[in-house]
């Protein structure tokens, strides 16, 4: 089995091909069913997300014959919180287990000679073979998630109205980042022994922060009384499809007070959220973590049905 790396590929028509081809034949359907489009059209959807990552690719080929992709990227925002160089293999498809480990050990070969000290991954929870492969290539389990999805053809409990949802202000920000910090405290970079956990805590604060300044395209907080008691991000996407494109929204992140948490704030949030989702996109995704089980109950009681689940591992990589 040879291995061929391939940088500014995207424009390549041929080796364009050749990743669909394996993506066809050995890539997860974990978006089948939602209502994106049929095969053809999602794995061209899922062929034009990579594209645009700019990354390095790895083909593997038997012979003649692909039989397994690797793609690599960077990753700055989380270079820039830990100060380390930090990357991301998005996506491994591959016939079988020893394929998996081949690409997998290459890629970090690779990453290892651009100075990338820390690599992450997210899979398929089924896809054994790729876990294997991380696992014995020293990557560690950090985090597992849980991924839904809602349409138009959910039908949405009204929430009580236990505070006031209003548009977000400036003077919100510190209580959101405080909010953040308690709700977000477990995470997958808290989960890594080789991340600065001061850091890592602050991770989603800075999430917060980037989408309170533009990233998000919806946010509200919830108030109680005179105190700021939760908040939420949405945002809009699209994904590309062969002659046409899908208005995808994303609920980004939802916070309730610790304090308020259990008195229906949270689903206040959540409908409010779904209401702007439902009419600025045909389907909307939102992924909370598999052991948050207030969480996925309150989106599964309010329509979101479940699609996929994932599992994320780390790898620090030494020089």
């Amino acid at each position: 089995m040879t291995l061929t790396e391939y940088v500014g590929w995207e424009s390549d028509s041929g080796i364009r091909s050749v990743v669909m081809q394996v993506l066809k034949d050995y890539a997860s359907r974990s978006h089948n069913g939602i209502g994106l489009g049929n095969d053809d059209e999602l794995l061209f959807s899922l062929l034009s997300r990579l594209t645009r990552l700019n990354g390095v690719l790895i083909i593997a080929r038997e012979g003649e014959l692909p039989v397994g992709i690797a793609l690599y990227y960077d990753l700055p925002w989380d270079s820039r919180i830990f100060n380390v160089r930090m990357g991301k293999i998005e996506t491994v498809a591959a016939r079988d287990h020893y394929t998996s480990l081949s690409l997998v050990q290459r890629m970090i070969e690779i990453c290892q000679s651009k100075g990338v000290r820390h690599l992450s991954i997210r899979t398929e929870i089924s896809e054994y073979p790729i876990i294997h492969a991380l696992e014995h290539s020293g990557f560690y389990l950090v985090d597992s998630l849980s991924l839904l999805y809602a349409d138009s053809s959910c039908t949405f409990v009204p929430a009580d109205q236990v505070g006031i949802l209003r548009e977000y202000d400036v003077c919100d920000l510190p209580v959101m980042c405080q909010i953040a910090r308690h709700a977000f405290g477990v995470n997958r970079f808290t989960a890594d022994p080789h991340l600065d956990q001061s850091l890592a805590r602050e991770v989603y604060v800075k999430w917060v922060c980037d989408g309170v300044a533009g990233r998000a395209d919806f946010v509200r907080v919830a108030v109680k009384g005179d105190k700021v008691c939760g908040f939420v991000l949405c945002r809009r996407t699209t994904e590309d499809m062969p002659n046409r494109k899908i208005a995808v929204g994303v609920l980004d992140l939802l916070a309730v007070d610790p304090r308020f948490q259990g008195h229906g704030v949270g689903k206040m949030l959540i409908n409010a959220a779904c209401q702007w989702l439902s009419s600025n996109s045909r389907v909307y995704l939102v992924g909370t973590r598999s052991d948050n089980y207030p969480a996925l109950g309150a989106y599964m009681r309010a329509g979101f049905r479940l699609y996929s689940g994932k599992v994320g591992f780390h790898a620090w990589l030494e020089d």
